[in-house]
């Protein structure tokens, strides 16, 4: 299983982008510049005692641990983790329904323990 993160370079603070799954389309947000360089990732599913509950992790993060797919909407919530959403805000660089959007992505793999995730370069 593989899915790909496709990052759109339009706010200096923010990092909009898709991440594109066999079961549809996530709205992501990281800081910019994202802590995650291009390349070829396996992601492992996990417990996370800050957030108390499985989550995906990015493992093999140059310098980085703990990158993790989690909850959240603004770029104060997070440290260089994905924030999964359905829908953007440019107006207040902020993506939408993330509580929604991460349940359907975690119900999604209930069954998988780890995937691959490709990020390219930003076009």
């Amino acid at each position: 299983m593989k899915f790909i993160l496709r990052r759109l370079n339009l706010l200096n603070d923010v990092c909009f982008g898709f991440l594109l799954t066999d079961k549809g389309v996530f709205t992501t947000l990281e800081p910019n510049p994202p802590i995650t360089p291009p390349g070829i990732y396996t992601c492992k599913r996990r417990w996370s005692n800050k957030f108390k509950s499985v989550v995906f992790e990015i493992t093999n993060v140059p310098g980085h641990t703990d990158v993790l797919f989690h909850v959240g909407n603004f770029r104060s919530d997070t440290q260089g983790c994905v924030l999964l959403g359905l829908g953007l805000d440019l107006e207040t660089k902020s993506i939408q329904k993330s509580k929604i959007a991460f349940k359907q992505f975690m119900d999604s793999l209930k069954d998988v323990n780890e995937f691959v995730l490709e990020i390219p370069e930003v076009m």
